[in-house]
């Protein structure tokens, strides 16, 4: 017999599903005591993790909601109904959206689960929207919130303008552990398509977002902000997803610690300001930082700059492919203890990996060739200016193809190490310093 407890403030076991009226027994001492003569019980622990939902609350249509026995509870527009269906569902229950679309009046407030019926469920944005996000995961008071799901519908801003003042898609404020998956986010005019507010440990997969940004107004893909000085956003997971036709950035933690980004694809970024960047790691002054983040197997194509970060520590870019960037494929300016490796970085005439003022550097592995057929461009660049030194880095075991320089050390970058590496088809090789250690490169 196989009993699954939950073990409620009471000491009382109970059989099958939590809320079962079913008492089979106490707990006593951490060991189960049972009402009956069974001679061997397997206890199966509930799980207050699991990523479970529970069965809808309300099913919500663009004109009514029912209720979990099918009964008509409330009739209003696509915007009233989201949000009564919202607000009266317990915490801990699911808003089922209908296949439909939803026209949005104004911004919803989302505390509760929230699924629909996949990209059939379209959340579209009137162009009396207003003058904010089009999904505010938050309470109305900002307090913390944490463990609810989004997933499987259609946020459609292109109904907007800028001249309403729409801010983006989603954006979770004082969010934890919170879902976002299987969502196309698209044509909002300015701002974001995911937004993390002081939000941590949040999670967003197979998600796509697309046209963010136009007429001259900025767009990111997914970012994070400042709106809570000294929070940062920390430990969240970007997995599978697929950011394309943003103007400005694809990823952006400004600021945001401990991030992981994988299995990604970020392309055909358009410009509002003349330039692209795939993804930007900053330190927001006054706010808070942006350490320690991590980009595994994340796929940038076609920018100005691939990855640019200012004044960071610790970050990881890793098994990435980083294509067709005009200025560097990555580029950091006072940053250290980097990792960069086994990275593929093909520019269109600009530098591989340009680190400029940055100490403890680990660069390994890297394949870097320019791609424009001109030579142009340093493969791996290692320099700083007149007042600063370049300390304590490691370049080893890279190649390096087709670039005017392969391996080029400033005049200023001292105890380094350069070990190993392939340099061939570039005008000038090598130009290390004196005050380095070289060895074993061909």
């Amino acid at each position: 017999m196989v009993i699954g407890v939950f073990l409620a403030a009471s000491t009382l076991v109970y059989i099958g599903a939590k809320g079962s009226k079913d008492v089979v027994g106490t707990l006593s001492d951490s060991s189960v005591i049972l009402s009956n003569d069974s001679s061997e019980v397997t206890i199966d622990p509930y799980d207050e993790s699991s990523t479970e939902l529970p069965a809808y609350t309300y099913k919500v249509t663009p004109t009514y909601v029912l209720d979990a026995s099918g009964k008509k509870v409330y009739s209003g527009t696509a915007t009233a109904c989201i949000q009564w269906a919202n607000d009266k569902t317990p915490t801990g229950g699911t808003v089922s959206l209908a296949a439909g679309t939803f026209s949005l009046t104004g911004k919803i407030w989302i505390n509760k689960n929230l699924v629909g019926a996949g990209t059939s469920t379209k959340l579209v944005a009137a162009k009396n929207l207003g003058t904010d996000t089009m999904v505010q995961v938050a309470k109305r008071d900002f307090s913390a919130l944490s463990k609810i799901t989004l997933s499987n519908f259609e946020v459609d801003g292109k109904g907007a303008t800028y001249t309403s003042g729409i801010y983006g898609g989603i954006e979770l404020v004082r969010c934890t552990y919170c879902t976002l998956s299987n969502i196309y986010i698209h044509h909002f005019p300015k701002s974001h398509g995911i937004e993390f507010q002081a939000s941590s440990y949040n999670t967003v997969t197979n998600c796509r977002i697309a046209n963010i940004g136009y007429g001259n107004q900025y767009g990111n893909g997914i970012c994070s902000g400042s709106q809570v000085a000294g929070v940062s956003s920390t430990y969240n997971k970007i997995d599978g997803c697929t950011i394309t036709g943003c103007s400005m950035v694809g990823v952006n933690w400004e600021p945001g610690n401990n991030n992981v980004v994988s299995n990604t694809v970020i392309k055909a970024l358009t410009s509002w300001s003349g330039r692209t960047t795939g993804i930007t790691v900053w330190n927001k002054g006054g706010y808070a930082n942006s350490n320690n983040n991590q980009f595994i197997n994340v796929q940038v194509d076609d920018d100005d700059t691939n990855l640019v970060s200012t004044g960071t520590t610790g970050t990881v870019i890793k098994g990435c492919t980083f294509t067709g960037a005009k200025s560097s494929g990555v580029y950091t300016s006072g940053c250290s203890s980097w990792t960069i490796s086994d990275n593929k970085i093909i520019t269109k005439g600009g530098h591989g990996i340009y680190t400029w003022n940055s100490n403890k550097m680990k660069v390994t592995g890297n394949y870097v060739e320019d791609g424009s057929g001109a030579k142009k461009g340093r493969g791996i660049w290692i320099t700083s200016d007149s007042t600063h030194t370049s300390s304590g880095n490691t370049i080893s075991s890279n190649k390096v193809v087709n670039c005017a320089y392969g391996i080029m050390f400033g005049a200023k970058t001292i105890s380094s190490t350069v070990t190993n590496n392939v340099v061939t088809g570039c005008y000038t090789e090598y130009k290390i310093t004196s005050g380095n250690t070289v060895s074993n490169n061909s």
